[in-house]
């Protein structure tokens, strides 16, 4: 029975979240399957095959040049490294020099 001033609303409920903590889904009708794939059919992509393709090839690119920096940088701390212990070296040899190194 509708009391003066009320409206009755009829609506569908298209998904719901089960109380579950993971979130699951309660089973949902053909129906409710069926309107979200034609609504996805409806929709235009993103977009087109050209773009995506001229995307992945400037991701790769991108990507390369990453891994080029990434080499260098890791050849350039081998070479400051083995600079340090080079002149560690030869500070120490330099600090123990016998007299007679001369001769050998």
């Amino acid at each position: 029975m509708v009391k003066n001033g009320e409206t009755r609303v009829q609506a569908r409920v298209t998904a719901i979240e089960s109380p579950g903590s993971e979130g699951d889904k309660w089973k949902r009708t053909k129906y409710v399957m069926k309107t979200e794939d034609n609504e996805m059919e409806n929709e235009e992509p993103l977009m087109t095959t050209e773009e995506l393709h001229v995307s992945m090839e400037n991701f790769r690119e991108d990507k390369k040049a990453k891994m080029k920096n990434k080499e260098s940088d890791i050849k350039t701390r081998k070479l400051e490294f083995c600079k340090e212990k080079f002149s560690e070296v030869k500070a120490k040899l330099k600090r123990n020099k016998s007299p007679f190194m001369h001769l050998n």
